[in-house]
C-alpha cells in the first residue's frame, strides 16, 4: 500500500530540489507565479503538507523542462512497511518488527540445513 505522506513529502522535496537546483534558481514566488499558486502553497507542497495537482505539476514540468518521472518517485521507495510481521520461532508464531523478522528469518533458515552435534 503507498503510503501518501511519504509519497507527498517525496515529491516536495524533489520540487525543491528542482526550483533551487535550476540554472535561474527561481524563489517560492517565483514558482507560484508560474504555477498560479500562492507562495505559501509553494511552501507546503515543498513540505509535503499540501498535494500539487496535477495541472501545476505539468506545468512546472513544462518550466523547468523535465519530465514528469523526474519528479515522481519510485513507486518502491513509497510502499507503507508493516508495523509487524509474524514470525515462527519454535512452533508458535510471533508478531515482531520487520526488521528483527528478517534477521530471525535469515538465522533460522542458515541454522535450518546445518546439523546439530
Amino acid at each position: 500500500m503507498v503510503n501518501s505522506d511519504l509519497l507527498y513529502a517525496k515529491i516536495g522535496q524533489r520540487i525543491r530540489e528542482v526550483r533551487e537546483q535550476s540554472d535561474s534558481q527561481i524563489s517560492q514566488q517565483q514558482l507560484a507565479d508560474v504555477l498560479e499558486l500562492t507562495r505559501t502553497s509553494i511552501t507546503n507542497i515543498e513540505k509535503g503538507n499540501q498535494k500539487i495537482t496535477l495541472d501545476a505539476l505539468y506545468k512546472l514540468c513544462e518550466y523547468f523542462r523535465i519530465e514528469v518521472r523526474e519528479v515522481l518517485p519510485d513507486v518502491t521507495s513509497v510502499l507503507a512497511q508493516p508495523k509487524s510481521v509474524d514470525v515462527e520461532v519454535g512452533d508458535k508464531l510471533h508478531q515482531m518488527p520487520p526488521k528483527v523478522g528478517a534477521v530471525i528469518r535469515r538465522l533460522t533458515s542458515s541454522t535450518s540445513g546445518k546439523r546439530r552435534s
